[in-house]
């Protein structure tokens, strides 16, 4: 399995256990391990009605789209950064992060789902459509920011944009 099909699309639920997505958060990936994924804070923070019942992946295994739940969910107050235990999936490939920086105009690449929306089926239903976009490109500039994190945090602008809704996803 490619380990880039370990990011997925973080969506609320209609409802607890339902198929049903109600709108799209951001880009999550898996770290470490099958139980814990990886997104942005803000990601959560600005779901005004957040309920961690709702709250879930989509990934694809084997070209098919997998519902994966959240269980909990550590969102940090000092960084930009939240931590989701999740119900555990046999066949991903966790991503592992990196200290050292990448060189300017090393090339680098995202999978994000910023294009993923909800678009109309046949009897006036709603289905939802997780739309994948691969971006390439190389970084530009490395900096410390500290917003919106409370501590100086190493940062990076690429030559490509990070479309709303890439919040989240890893830069390999």
């Amino acid at each position: 399995m490619d380990p880039l099909l370990s990011i997925g699309a973080l969506v609320l639920r209609a409802a607890p256990d339902s198929e049903e997505v109600d709108r799209y958060c951001g880009t999550a990936f898996y770290f470490r391990d099958n139980r814990t994924m990886i997104t942005a804070a803000h990601v959560l923070r600005e779901q005004p009605d957040l309920d961690i019942d709702h709250l879930a992946a989509i990934i694809t295994i084997r070209d098919e789209f997998i519902i994966v739940p959240v269980r909990r969910a550590y969102i940090s107050r000092r960084m930009d950064l939240a931590v989701l235990a999740v119900e555990p999936v046999d066949e991903v490939i966790p991503l592992t992060t990196v200290t050292e920086r990448p060189a300017l105009n090393e090339d680098l690449s995202t999978l994000e789902f910023a294009a993923s929306t909800h678009v109309r089926v046949a009897d006036e239903r709603r289905a939802f459509k997780v739309d994948r976009s691969f971006r390439k490109g190389h970084a530009i500039r490395w900096y410390t920011s500290d917003f919106p994190e409370t501590v100086p945090t190493r940062c990076v602008d690429l030559s490509y944009p990070a479309l709303k809704g890439a919040s989240g996803a890893p830069v390999t």
